[in-house]
């Protein structure tokens, strides 16, 4: 990168963009289980217990756990090593469940999901907290978080 404070700028702004965009995509993903209920219950010939436990026990209680293990990791490892081992996991997971032919294999993909999206935020805003002055951390981190409502949203519409 060099010197001239425009392509700095452009990049922070790049950067901020594409952690905002991958927490959109985060979301997006995280709510796919409820909004897909009925054609997974259809489908799989799943329970709505089965569907409760996909969308929220198997995902969320290992995102929460290693999402703590992985703030450890962020401060430790390279955060863009991290992250992108995240986002690998995440992604192949996320196509494997496309292949599910019952809860249980549903369940393991969605755990590991769980995995992988769990790098983004501690990777993410350790990297922004690197790149952006302090007065600009709040902004850039409020920012960032808008991709919580934009993933929500946009969940409707997939």
């Amino acid at each position: 990168m060099t010197n001239n404070p425009n392509s700095m700028k452009r990049a922070l702004l790049g950067l901020l963009a594409i952690f905002t965009l991958l927490n959109v995509l985060n979301f997006v993903d995280r709510s796919l289980i409820s909004a897909l209920a009925l054609l997974l219950i259809a489908d799989l010939g799943l329970s709505r217990t089965e569907i409760g436990w996909l969308a929220g026990f198997g995902f969320v209680v290992f995102y929460t756990l290693v999402g703590i293990l992985l703030g450890l990791a962020a401060d430790r490892w390279s955060r863009l090593r991290l992250l992108a081992g995240g986002l690998a996991l995440w992604s192949a997971m996320t196509a494997i469940s496309g292949l599910a032919k019952s809860f249980l294999h549903l369940l393991i993909p969605r755990i590991f999901v769980g995995v992988g999206e769990a790098t983004l935020t501690p990777a993410a805003l350790s990297m922004l907290g690197d790149a952006f002055p302090r007065h600009r951390l709040g902004l850039a981190t409020g920012i960032y978080y808008t991709g919580v409502p934009l993933g929500m949203a946009t969940s409707l519409f997939v």
